[in-house]
C-alpha cells in the first residue's frame, strides 16, 4: 500500500483566496497519483485529514522554483514545494554553466535580491572563465562550470535546512 501528498489547489473553483492544503492519500497504487477525484475513487484512493496549510505552493523545483520558495519561506510564508524527484531539484542540463552573457545579469540580478543560485555556485564550482575580453569591459562576463550533482545536492540542502519549507 503506498502514501502520497497532493495539494487541493485547483481541483475545485473557489470564491475565496485560501491557503493551499495538503491531503494524505492512501490506498492500492498511491504511488500512481491520478490527476482527477474520479480517477482516485475508481482506484480506491481514500482523503484522509488535512495533515498542514501552505500560504504558497511552488511547482517545480528547477533555479526559479527554488529561488522562488525560499523568497517565500524567507518572508516567514509557510511554503510548499512540489517537485517530480527530490533528486532533481536545482538539476542543471547537459552543460551545467552558470553565467554568461545573458543568464550572467540575471544571477547577478538574483544575487542582489539575496537569492541563492549565485552563493551555490560559487560552493560548486568546478571552473570558470571571463569571456568576450577580446572585446570592451562592457560585454565582459563571467561564467562558471558547476558540478552537476553537487550544485544539486547543495541547493537541496539549503531548502531543507531553510524553516517554513516542505519539499514533496
Amino acid at each position: 500500500m503506498g502514501t502520497c501528498t497532493a495539494g487541493s489547489a485547483g481541483f475545485a473553483k473557489r470564491k475565496r483566496r485560501s491557503p493551499v492544503r495538503a491531503h494524505k492519500i492512501t490506498g492500492k497504487n498511491a504511488e500512481h497519483f491520478c490527476e482527477s477525484a474520479v480517477n482516485r475513487k475508481k482506484l480506491g484512493f481514500k482523503m484522509l485529514n488535512i495533515i498542514e496549510n501552505y500560504d504558497v505552493a511552488v511547482i517545480g523545483a528547477g533555479h526559479a522554483g527554488c529561488e522562488a520558495a525560499l523568497a517565500a519561506a524567507r518572508l516567514g510564508m509557510n511554503t510548499l514545494v512540489i517537485t517530480v524527484s527530490l533528486d532533481s531539484v536545482a538539476f542543471m542540463p547537459c552543460n551545467p554553466n552558470v553565467g554568461g552573457t545573458s543568464k550572467g545579469h540575471l544571477v547577478r540580478e538574483v544575487d542582489a535580491l539575496g537569492g541563492e543560485m549565485g552563493k551555490n555556485i560559487d560552493r560548486t564550482f568546478i571552473q570558470s572563465k571571463m569571456l568576450n575580453t577580446a572585446k570592451g569591459p562592457a560585454v565582459h562576463s563571467l561564467r562558471a562550470q558547476a558540478d552537476k550533482s553537487e550544485y544539486s545536492r547543495s541547493m537541496r540542502k539549503v531548502l531543507e535546512n531553510t524553516d517554513n519549507i516542505t519539499l514533496l
